[in-house]
């Protein structure tokens, strides 16, 4: 895999690259590879469901992914961040970033909301994913209030 530096440097440049590169709006527009070179390559992506916890490598996850839409299962898929926390220290971070996802952008139906947490080191100049967890929101688990933007009187978030 050839080395990503265009310039994302910053913590929250990594996180809006990680949202843009898993939506698209048709099939012809996805970029694996892209997504791919956000993470060092032996990250982990974890999916907590309500039964069970399932661990992929991150080559696992993107070919289910492309399988499910070259067999037209997504057709269509706009993940985003709703706001997010960031603690970090030295080389290391973690973010804590709440999402919503629809089928396409223009949806006002939300398909799905959650929670990803996201591991990350530096290393040669630029921010690595090396572990992925989400899980979404269920009957059982909804999302607590501290996990959403709050707005001042302005209209403005905090």
């Amino acid at each position: 895999m050839k080395e990503f530096n265009i310039g994302i440097k910053s913590i929250e440049e990594l996180v809006k690259e990680l949202y843009n590169a898993i939506s698209f709006e048709n099939p012809s527009e996805v970029n694996l590879d892209r997504f791919k070179l956000l993470f060092k390559p032996d990250a982990r992506l974890l999916y907590f469901s309500k039964d069970s916890i399932e661990q992929l490598k991150l080559e696992t996850f993107v070919i289910r992914l492309k399988e499910q839409i070259d067999n037209g299962n997504i057709k269509s898929f706009y993940e985003y961040e709703i706001t997010k926390t960031i603690d970090s220290f030295g080389k290391i971070a973690h973010v804590f970033s709440t999402y919503e996802a629809k089928e396409h952008p223009e949806n006002i139906k939300v398909i799905q909301r959650g929670i990803n947490s996201i591991q990350l080191i530096f290393d040669k100049d630029r921010w690595w994913i090396i572990s992925l967890m989400w899980f979404n929101e269920d009957s059982k688990n909804i999302i607590p209030e501290k996990y959403f933007p709050h707005f001042n009187e302005a209209g403005n978030s905090n």
